[in-house]
């Protein structure tokens, strides 16, 4: 079959990128009738709500309540039933009293090893080889937590039946999935894998049949009288056809154990703009910091990130970092009223900044005559800044500038706006 070379890659050929699709890379003998399915997905796939920059996280400032799974919430680890009903009832209800959305812990491909349909079905539904004992929410029930197959026969029926009633029982606010991409599986109960011209048996990851499960599970969820929220938690693994029917995919844990104090270090621009911004994708991107212990409590590091984020317009989950210095860059981002701004990147900034620098990038939201810079020195020592501004193109007349997180004046004339930036670190610059 597909040889040495992948069956699918991009190549550099001069100043183009080429997508190749090779499935039979070499002289084959077909003695039977063979089929060859792929497929292309176009983004966005659909446009980011109103006001969307305001879906932040309880204690963000924001409405969405995330419900870890725990023996005191969930009678089984990522399971659809809660603990105690009463309690779980009340809980749920307080939070739609704050006008909070309830979001509890789900999963669409795994199964507790303690829940009763894993007794009957995991045979059928498992995926062989795929299983969680390590972790430690994982083991505070007591039990594995099994990988499941999409394509299994039952399963999908089973769990958005499970989640359905879960939802509509407690007026639930929307789902948390983890592990939100697709896993290779090589069970021949449910049709999945193959065997080479050797005998080999190969895996092969259930694409179709996972889009399928999610398109099913936001349906139910989008048919419920009241607003609700899905997130899809994939970390580095964009599967567009899956996450299409989320609102929201949370990125960044992969880079646990090696993002010590500079993102830098690990994402480029480009990437970063690829993977973090998601109006690409047409799904709501939110990132999760991973700074380690004693890193996590200062304040330059998650300045550091903050100067990425923001310079992307993308929300930040502020988790494993100093929440202080997330909160206090949002406070000013709502006191300009960024929620309802529209927002020019940098990498398209050239009709508004008519002089930069550098090591330094610059974007902006714009509204009512007003503009904000998110001016980022990604250099690693301070710099001091001068940017030429073309004010008017920017819809603001006779510009003051103001820096929006102290209310410090700031020098301007002629349209140029001097600074001071620390090392890795922003200035939000308020003209008006």
């Amino acid at each position: 079959m597909a040889g040495q070379r992948p069956p699918m890659r991009l190549e550099r050929r001069n100043d183009e990128a080429v997508l190749v699709i090779e499935p039979i890379a070499g002289p084959t003998t077909l003695d039977e009738p063979w089929g060859w399915t792929f497929g292309l997905h176009a983004t966005p796939v659909k446009p980011f709500p109103q006001r969307w920059r305001s879906l932040r996280m309880r204690g963000d400032g924001g409405r969405i309540s995330i419900l870890w799974s725990t023996p005191s919430l969930l009678k089984y680890f990522g399971y659809a039933e809660a603990a105690d009903p009463e309690a779980f009832a009340a809980r749920v209800a307080g939070l739609r009293e704050a006008a909070q959305l309830a979001v509890p812990y789900s999963n669409l491909r795994m199964l507790s090893e303690q829940s009763p349909e894993w007794q009957y079905f995991g045979a059928v539904w498992g995926v062989p080889g795929r299983a969680d004992r390590s972790s430690s929410d994982v083991g505070a029930f007591g039990a594995p937590f099994m990988g499941v197959c999409p394509a299994a026969e039952g399963w999908a029926d089973f769990v958005v039946w499970k989640n359905k009633q879960y939802v509509q029982t407690y007026g639930l606010g929307g789902l948390y999935h983890d592990h939100s991409v697709p896993v290779a599986c090589d069970n021949p109960l449910h049709a999945c894998g193959w065997e080479d011209a050797e005998g080999a048996r190969h895996s092969r990851f259930p694409i179709f049949a996972a889009r399928d499960l999610y398109r099913r599970i936001y349906a139910m969820l989008k048919d419920q009288p009241y607003e609700t929220f899905m997130m899809g938690h994939m970390s580095g693994r964009l599967m567009i056809p899956m996450l299409s029917f989320c609102d929201a995919y949370l990125d960044g844990e992969h880079f646990r154990g090696r993002v010590v104090d500079d993102y830098t270090q690990l994402l480029s621009l480009d990437a970063f703009r690829a993977e973090f911004m998601g109006k690409q994708w047409g799904v709501l991107p939110y990132l999760l910091p991973e700074f380690p212990e004693g890193v996590r409590d200062e304040r330059a590091p998650t300045r550091h990130l903050m100067s990425l984020t923001v310079l992307h317009d993308t929300l930040v989950w502020p988790s494993w970092c100093n929440r202080e210095v997330v909160f206090g860059v949002r406070e000013a981002l709502d006191e300009f009223g960024y929620v309802d701004a529209q927002f020019l990147g940098y990498w398209d900034n050239n009709a508004w900044l008519r002089r930069g620098q550098e090591g330094v990038k610059v974007s902006a939201y714009t509204r009512d005559g007003r503009a904000l810079l998110i001016v980022s020195n990604l250099a690693a020592e301070l710099q001091d800044i001068r940017l030429e501004v073309d004010a008017a193109v920017l819809g603001v007349v006779g510009a003051s500038a103001i820096n929006a997180e102290t209310g410090d004046r700031l020098p301007i004339a002629d349209g140029t706006v001097t600074l001071s930036i620390p090392a890795r670190d922003l200035a939000l610059v308020w003209l008006e």
